[in-house]
Parts: structure tokens; sequence; C-alpha cells
């Protein structure tokens, strides 16, 4: 101790004894929450004095499912290099993914993390519409809680819009002579 400045209270360091996670079952009383945790701890300051025992509850409650926070409309220029899905569409990471709380944790791909047994997917239907294509991109979010499935879902949509007019390189001016007898001739007139 003799390294400790007694009027030193700053640097307070939690210490955790224990903690524990109870599931909670599917009941009434239960209903709109996951699970309790349950921690035991104490902290210390930098003059090494030591805080009473404590013991609190945490409850987890369910997500709010209309909380989530749905990608935008978007739109991708066909000039423009982006990634693009398994399906040959815009990716996620381009347009968006749906995210829950005031964090935004993303709730696409699934394997980021597992966001209180959310799964959220999306299918896409493409319009060919000539010079732009129309992604009708559908995100789809599942809860399975108490032996039935909850959803939330949106619509985005996503354009794909060629803006860059084409570029022409026209050939060179050249002549070409008729034959003597009835001005005519054969001519091979280069592409732009």
């Amino acid at each position: 101790f003799a390294n400790i400045n007694p009027f030193d209270c700053s640097g307070v360091t939690p210490h955790i004894l224990s903690m524990t996670t109870q599931e909670l079952p599917c009941t009434p009383a239960n209903f709109g929450f996951l699970r309790r945790i349950f921690r035991t701890y104490y902290a210390t300051d930098g003059a090494g004095n030591v805080s009473d025992t404590c013991t609190d509850t945490i409850v987890i409650a369910r997500p709010d499912l209309d909380s989530i926070d749905f990608p935008a409309n978007d739109t991708v220029y066909c000039d423009q290099t982006y990634a693009l899905d398994a399906n040959g569409n815009p990716s996620s990471t381009v347009t968006g993914v749906p995210t829950i709380g005031a964090e935004e944790i993303p709730l696409f791909p699934n394997n980021l993390m597992n966001v209180c047994g959310l799964f959220t997917n999306y299918t896409d239907q493409v319009l060919d519409l000539g010079c732009m294509t129309k992604v009708m991109r559908t995100w789809t979010t599942t809860e399975w809680y108490c032996g039935t499935d909850y959803e939330a879902s949106a619509l985005q949509i996503i354009f794909i819009l060629d803006t860059v007019p084409p570029t022409l390189t026209v050939p060179l001016d050249f002549e070409v002579s008729t034959n003597n007898f009835n001005c005519l001739a054969s001519v091979l007139i280069p592409p732009a």
C-alpha cells in the first residue's frame, strides 16, 4: 500500500463476482421478456477503497419490431462500381440494411450477431424498364417467440440508372471515286 495515494478517488474499477442468466418461460407473467441476468459485483478506487457488494437484476425485454429502421429507397448508377449480391443485384452493403435501437444495430446479415432471436432476410423483384432497372427489395424480420412467429417487413425501392450517354468515335473523312461509265462506286463505310 506504500504507493497508494489516500486522496486518489479516481480510477473506479468494477469487479464482477458472478453473473448468471435465466431464460424466462413463456408464461403470461413473463410475456414480453426474454431473460433475467443476475450480477453480483463490487468496486475499488485508486485509493484502495472497496465498496459494498451489490447484486442487481436486469430483465431483458423482447425487441419491439415496430422500432426496426428499414433502409430508405436508394439509387445506384451504372457508371459507378458497386458490390453485387449473389443474384447480381446491388448488395445491401451499398443500399443499406435494417437496424434496431438507438445504437443502430444491423440486423443483416444474420451471421453478424444474434439480435434477440431476430432473423432478417430479403427478396428482390427486378423490373427492367429500359434505361432504368427497378429492384423492389422486400425486407422481412421474423422473431420466433413463445411458439409464434412475429414478423415485420418493409419495401425498399432501388433504382439502377444509366445516366451516361454513349460516346461515338466518328470515322475520318475520306473520298470515293466513281467509275467512268455510270458514276457508281461500291463503298464500305466504316461504322462509328
